[in-house]
């Protein structure tokens, strides 16, 4: 049933707007940043959560980048890679497998750009799904 729901959302993408947007407690935004609700999306399921999130703001680019640099950590998220439009975050599901063979992580990742002249982002969350390691 998850996985049903999962592609659903994941084909239809946030446009149709299925399903109320959450802002998840762990996923810190600027201040004086507006979300613009219909090019975002979020679920929240017992197995899993995801989201995609747009927002637009007076920030720079870089102090977008330093504000997701110095709290995300503060979360438990770990930078696992950057460039200057964009920014990856993981942090390990404790206690979520998904079978006794695998287990997840989550992935989020901020992507800064311009659009006629503003300053957006997009938080994109997910899970991701890896063999478990033999001990």
């Amino acid at each position: 049933k998850v996985c049903v729901i999962f592609f659903f959302v994941a084909c239809v993408g946030c446009n149709q707007q299925l399903h109320k947007v959450v802002q998840f407690p762990d996923i810190p935004v600027p201040r004086n940043s507006v979300m613009i609700k219909h090019e975002s999306c979020s679920l929240d399921a017992a197995t899993f959560r995801m989201g995609q999130w747009v927002y637009k703001g007076l920030q720079t680019r870089e102090a977008i980048l330093n504000f997701y640099k110095s709290e995300m950590p503060k979360f438990k998220w770990q930078l696992v890679s950057e460039d200057k439009n964009a920014l990856q975050f993981e942090k390990p599901l404790i206690g979520k497998r998904v079978s006794l063979a695998e287990e997840a992580d989550e992935k989020c990742a901020i992507y800064i750009y311009k659009v006629k002249g503003e300053t957006r982002f997009t938080i994109r969350l997910k899970k991701i799904i890896r063999a478990k390691e033999e001990k």
